[in-house]
């Protein structure tokens, strides 16, 4: 069966990293979608020594200060506007 994105936003979906659709905590959503990724998970992520992210865009805003509330990146990459953009929202 397909997916749409409203049914994940419905679930409190923000966007996704390494496949694994996420929530503005970072938390993973309740989907079986979610099942079905094969590779690099998020928790995966505190085992890496230096972690980057490369990611902008007003509309990863979100995604974004999810992944970065992780606490697993080291090294973040992005245009002036986005993090202009996370600096300017409160987070949750």
């Amino acid at each position: 069966a397909d997916t749409t994105m409203e049914e994940l936003l419905a679930l409190g979906g923000v966007g996704d990293v390494l496949g694994t659709v996420i929530d503005a905590q970072g938390r993973p959503v309740d989907h079986p979608i979610n099942e079905r990724v094969i590779g690099i998970g998020l928790n995966d992520l505190a085992r890496i020594p230096n972690v980057i992210l490369a990611a902008g865009g007003a509309h990863k805003v979100p995604v974004i200060r999810a992944v970065l509330g992780l606490g697993h990146i080291n090294t973040f990459v992005t245009d002036e506007a986005t993090a202009r953009d996370l600096l300017a929202e409160p987070a949750l």
